[in-house]
């Protein structure tokens, strides 16, 4: 059994920063105070606390020539000012990453700018960062942000700056940023989502994808070790959300054969090499109690792994799912969503009992004994790899033109998005290119970029080589001394050129013969 460690996981500069600063004060002052949880983890809290860092949520009862220390999400600005007016020593531990925030929003307050904060509004980030601006919008995400855009008191010109709480999720900040960019005629955008959040979070998201079980591990108030939670729910079934090693059973890794692990931002290292460890110990003693039984099934099943390629037969068709045997101990399935990339697409319309089906498996339940398929990522998968064999050997497919698109064309080819720029699209230039939208087309692949999803195509460069295929055919039945009718195309002083099925050609006044061909 495999158990994947994040590299990220555990303590960000911020948080070690904040712990390491208040660690300190508590030594020089012989006893101090802060303002809430200094972070977002009860173990560390109450280590603090064993070193003489009280707590208190009262900042009017702190007194001169008291120390207090400030939480690392930072504090409202208004509290702060009480503080330093009554004669209270602060020691800001905020996380440098929030103090810029913090000073972006002020800069914004200045220049006249609406500012909007993307996070959750009743963070203790979020709360002090909005306290260094008179009017801020705090909004959770794109749903709130469009429902500001079509009812609040939102003006296209409003100069607008955006920022995110640093533990925000990515999708969540781009998604909401691409609406006003939409709709706004002037916006600043701030990327404040810290470095240490990003890495956490794409190293989350990648080790989920390829485990069985994924474990978090965090403070339950801790937004950071939620987000991943979320992450890690998108790419994987099986997510257990943690505190400590303790909350973890035997029967949390039943069947499994790969598992991940990652932490929040605020979990010390000892949590987290406490919960590798107990991961490893009970993935051992369940491998231990289902050995022999898995080695008999094994002996009269097919194991199914997940990624690989399976080939089963049809056995039944349900209103949800089709039902397929692959000769394994688990039962097999083909979701309805799974079947085909045609949401109208009738079941058995694609597949019939007894039909002879390649899929692709998406994830096997050794414990309930099923297996999930998929037909339509195996087709997918086949169609990209034609899309990039019709690059090198230069073939002409067929495709429906969907849309017109800025710039050019949209042509659907196998259900692939094939990009077609204006200049290759086979029309004149500055011609109606919505015209061609339900028209079928032959184009050729010219550039393809799987990872990004980006597949550009010339419809020109086939309607030139049938042209010029014609041209030539024509060209081949052409002689000398032969009666020809064509259509005159234009006319000078010194010839007529006329059109015979696709050849251009010139007939001199004073020869009358053929003397030039285009």
């Amino acid at each position: 059994m495999q158990v994947i460690l994040a590299e990220s996981a555990g303590f960000c500069y911020g948080v070690k920063r904040a712990v390491e600063l208040a660690q300190k004060t508590a030594e020089e002052t012989q006893g101090c105070w802060m303002l809430g949880d200094l972070i977002h983890n009860t173990h560390v809290v109450n280590d603090l606390a064993a070193r003489g860092i009280r707590k208190t949520d009262r900042p009017e009862a702190l007194e001169a020539g008291d120390t207090v220390v400030i939480r690392s999400h930072g504090e409202l600005k208004s509290v702060l000012d009480g503080l330093e007016t009554r004669g209270v020593r602060c020691v800001n531990a905020t996380c440098p990453n929030v103090v810029h925030i913090q000073e972006l929003v002020s800069q914004a307050e200045r220049e006249g700018r609406q500012v909007v904060i993307i996070g959750e509004p009743h963070h203790p980030e979020v709360m002090g960062l909005a306290s260094w601006c008179v009017h801020p919008l705090v909004f959770q995400g794109p749903e709130a942000v469009t429902e500001w855009v079509k009812n609040g008191d939102f003006q296209p010109e409003m100069p607008v700056s955006i920022v995110a709480q640093t533990t925000c999720i990515r999708e969540l900040f781009e998604s909401s940023c691409k609406i006003l960019k939409k709709e706004c005629t002037n916006v600043k955008i701030f990327d404040t989502i810290c470095y240490a959040t990003r890495k956490r979070q794409n190293e989350a998201a990648e080790i989920a994808a390829q485990v069985d079980v994924m474990v978090v591990v965090g403070d339950r108030k801790s937004a950071n070790t939620k987000h991943l939670a979320e992450i890690c729910r998108q790419n994987c079934s099986h997510v257990l959300s943690i505190e400590g090693a303790d909350e973890l059973s035997a029967t949390d890794f039943a069947g499994c054969r790969v598992a991940g692990l990652t932490a929040g931002a605020s979990t010390p290292a000892g949590i987290i090499k406490e919960v590798k460890t107990t991961m490893s110990e009970e993935i051992k003693s369940t491998e231990t109690m289902e050995e022999s039984f898995e080695e008999l099934l094994n002996q009269s099943f097919k194991t199914l792994n997940t990624g690989e390629k399976v080939t089963g037969i049809v056995t039944a068709i349900t209103p949800t799912e089709v039902q397929v045997d692959v000769g394994a101990k688990q039962y097999a399935y083909i979701k309805l969503s799974e079947l085909s990339d045609d949401p109208s697409a009738k079941p058995e319309d694609i597949v019939k009992v007894g039909d002879e089906v390649e899929t692709y498996v998406v994830r096997v339940n050794d414990v309930e004994g099923y297996a999930e398929l998929s037909k339509k990522r195996l087709d997918a998968v086949k169609i990209w790899e034609n899309i990039e064999t019709a690059v090198e050997e230069k073939t002409v497919l067929e495709g429906t033109v969907t849309e017109e698109n800025k710039g050019g064309i949209v042509v659907s080819v196998k259900g692939i998005r094939v990009f077609v720029p204006a200049s290759q699209s086979g029309q004149p230039r500055g011609a109606d290119l919505s015209a061609m939208k339900g028209q079928k087309v032959q184009l050729r692949i010219t550039e393809v970029n799987r990872a990004r999803r980006r597949v550009v195509g010339s419809i020109r460069s086939v309607t030139d080589e049938a042209r010029k295929a014609a041209q030539e055919a024509v060209w081949s039945t052409i002689e000398v001394g032969k009666h020809y009718t064509g259509t005159v195309k234009s006319m000078t002083s010194y010839g007529v050129f006329v059109d015979i099925g696709g050849v251009d050609g010139m007939v001199h006044i004073s020869e009358l013969s053929w003397s030039r061909i285009k």
